[in-house]
This record gives structure tokens, sequence and C-alpha cells, in this order.
């Protein structure tokens, strides 16, 4: 564990299954962020087991995951992504709003991101293929709830 990350190892009782569960909470600051991507690289390097990352990132991966504002940095989303890929990690989608995260200003000022995601690793999701992420209504917060089912 660290102050971005927390890693569990799940083991369901009564089938033995095992799985790394990793919760991410990343730093706002890019140079922090790049502690994050590698500490989740060392920790892939660690096992072989059935792994999903969950969390707020921080960062989007690509131009239609934000709304407003400057436009997005490649290459911090390369750095992302460099991560995911190195993770083996794949987005588990959604279902519902968009963004994840707003600034709650008016429309001219509106700052909109999708920076809460769930991934998992290929054989994570073959085991459980039903699996599915929502994006709940935003209530007083500046982020959504995540339903992981």
């Amino acid at each position: 564990m660290s102050e971005q990350e927390i890693h569990v190892l799940v083991k369901v009782l009564l089938s033995n299954f095992e799985f790394i569960c990793t919760v991410v909470y990343a730093n706002p600051t890019c140079h922090e962020r790049c502690v994050l991507w590698n500490n989740l690289k060392n920790a892939a390097n660690l096992h072989d087991k059935p792994w999903i990352i969950a969390g707020d990132f921080n960062e989007v991966l690509v131009e239609g995951d934000k709304f407003g504002g400057r436009s997005i940095s490649f290459n911090r989303s390369l750095l992302f992504k460099e991560c995911l890929d190195h993770c083996s990690m794949v987005d588990m989608g959604f279902v519902g709003p968009r963004f994840t995260w707003t600034n709650r200003r008016n429309i001219c000022d509106l700052v909109q991101k999708r920076i809460d995601r769930f991934f998992a690793n290929p054989s994570w999701y073959a085991l459980h293929v039903d699996a599915r992420v929502t994006h709940l209504t935003r209530p007083a917060s500046d982020h959504c709830p995540v339903l992981f089912d």
C-alpha cells in the first residue's frame, strides 16, 4: 500500500478463488501520479493472478473523456495507457452518465471528466464476464457514485 493505492488479496472461501483487488486514489499532480503508475507496474511484475484495479485515477485516457477546459495532455494520457498496458488491464466500460467528475461551474466554465474507472486483467474478466460498472446520478459531490456489480 502507499498514499495512492491499496492492494488486497481476496480469497473466496467456497471456491478457493483468489484475485488481487487494487483501489486507487491518484494524486492530482502529474509527478505524483507517475509514482502510482510505477507502483502499479511493479505490482504487476509480482503476480500472475486475476486482478482488478478501481478508483479515482485523476487522469483521462482519451479526448472523449473530457468536456470543457483545456485540451487533454496526450503525454500524460500516454503514461496512464502505458501503465495499463504493462499491467494487461482492460477498461470494463460503464453504463450511465459519461463523466464521473465535474467542477460544478456554470456552462461557460464547466469541466467534466471520466476519471473514476474499473479495469480488469483478462484472467479476471474471463471469470466474470457479467460484471458491470454503472455510473449513478451525481448527488451533492463533485464525483458521481460508481456501482460495481
